[in-house]
């Protein structure tokens, strides 16, 4: 007789059923082998990808930030005619801007993902069932202006 009680792993529930399900025998296997791993590569992606949309929205917002000072001078009032034309004239040159900001490496990092995904996560997680997946839709233009919109005239 053991000195400590012996789990049956095809009767067990938690980390023992998720050895067989995974092609391990024991926990310490699964254990080891998520050491050896690291973070799978989906969620790294994954990461990578929530990085590259936050620093273009801080630099579309900084922009942001450097034009309005224009539009709304501090410590100095503006009449309601030349507020309208300045305003106008931001919105135009807005629309410009974002027009030329560059998207290029969020659309291919967000393609990436949507490629890779599937794959991926069966290589960090063998044997699991599928899970659902959606698609990232792709950053278009459209996207940035409803962000980061035309200043109402």
């Amino acid at each position: 007789m053991a000195d400590h009680p012996t789990i049956d792993p095809g009767k067990a529930g938690g980390d023992a059923a998720l050895g067989p399900l995974l092609g391990f025998e024991d926990r310490e296997s699964l254990v080891a082998r998520a050491l050896v791993m690291g973070v799978p590569a989906f969620m790294r992606r994954a990461r990578a990808l929530e990085c590259l949309v936050e620093k273009l929205h801080a630099a579309i917002a900084a922009e942001r930030e450097r034009r309005l000072k224009w539009v709304f001078p501090r410590g100095r009032t503006l009449g309601a005619m030349e507020r309208r034309k300045r305003v106008r004239a931001f919105n135009r040159r807005w629309l410009r801007f974002l027009e030329t900001v560059p998207i290029d490496e969020v659309r291919r990092a967000q393609e990436d993902y949507n490629r890779y995904y599937g794959i991926e996560r069966e290589v960090a997680l063998p044997g699991l069932p599928p899970a659902p997946f959606r698609e990232i839709p792709l950053l278009e233009r459209s996207d940035l202006r409803g962000l980061f919109p035309p200043l109402q005239e």
